[in-house]
């Protein structure tokens, strides 16, 4: 039992280093580690090429011009070797007993197709730990996480290698693929939920600003992607409406934080005829008075 590693990277230089010594220290568990440079214009490509160097087995190093980290992903799998697969981002780590207890439960659960596990987010101030919930479906999985009520991190889900030949990271968009990919694996196979801390996930004020930023560029080119009928029944198909009204609050909320009022509006007012019964939340009253009484 082994796994494959993918790790996107861009511009990570000052990061990349931790993410594959965070694999190092479990290499009895790694087929190989497959580094997939997106482009990047610092040291990232001689990093990763050291490495390479000193790892000539178990370390692959791949570039390709700067396409975003669905293309990374999606390009990644087709070097991997291993039985399994999990998708590192190069600013993150692996808990050091990630690998072993990931093939451990799916030796265990031989039917288990996709193991989700708990993540630590660090940031400069604070840090707090998320430990997956358990659902009696892939129905109530899936709204859970669309509408705020179960929190996954791609880095701390593992999958075995065939789920990738199902589906695939949307390459539009570089903002959400996780959860468009997450989305329509769960949606398909069995999920098994792991009671530990499989990731560390580092943020910085500079990142979340950029995410922020990227978000609103993109605006909503993630919900058709997401609910895509090839993938969805019927059934969850119908939430559609209510994920684009609350998304486009979660629009809203953010060009706020940016001080872009007039943006802020024009996505409040496109989110309302959606689904009104979303604006009666606190959240979304909030940001409607705020957006309303400020201009831009």
């Amino acid at each position: 039992m082994s796994f494959s590693i993918i790790i996107p990277c861009y511009n990570a230089a000052q990061t990349l280093a931790r993410a594959i010594d965070s694999l190092l220290v479990q290499q009895e568990w790694l087929d190989n580690i497959v580094l997939m440079d997106d482009g990047s214009a610092d040291d990232t490509p001689k990093i990763a090429k050291d490495y390479q160097l000193r790892y000539p087995n178990l370390i692959e190093y791949h570039a390709q011009t700067n396409q975003g980290p669905g293309k990374a992903r999606n390009q990644g799998v087709i070097y991997a070797r291993g039985e399994y697969i999990l998708f590192l981002d190069a600013d993150d780590a692996l808990t050091p007993n990630c690998l072993s207890t990931f093939c451990q439960a799916f030796a265990d659960f031989p039917s288990i197709d996709l193991m989700i596990a708990g993540y630590t987010a660090i940031h400069a101030e604070k840090e707090y730990s998320k430990y997956p919930t358990r659902f009696q479906n892939s129905s109530l999985l899936l709204q859970a996480l669309w509408f705020g009520k179960f929190s996954a991190c791609g880095g701390a889900i593992a999958l075995r290698r065939h789920c990738c030949s199902y589906a695939h990271y949307p390459e539009t968009i570089r903002h959400g693929e996780d959860l468009v990919f997450f989305t329509h694996l769960m949606a398909k196979f069995q999920v098994h939920m792991l009671p530990f801390i499989a990731l560390r996930v580092f943020h910085s004020s500079n990142s979340l600003r950029h995410d922020k930023l990227s978000t609103l560029e993109e605006a909503e080119a993630i919900v058709p992607l997401l609910f895509n009928s090839q993938y969805l029944n019927e059934t969850l198909m119908k939430f559609q409406a209510e994920y684009h009204a609350k998304y486009l609050l979660s629009l809203a909320r953010t060009a706020i934080k940016l001080k872009q009022y007039a943006q802020a509006r024009r996505f409040l007012a496109k989110a309302y005829p959606l689904h009104a019964a979303s604006f009666y939340q606190l959240k979304a009253l909030k940001a409607f008075i705020i957006a309303y009484t400020h201009s831009s």
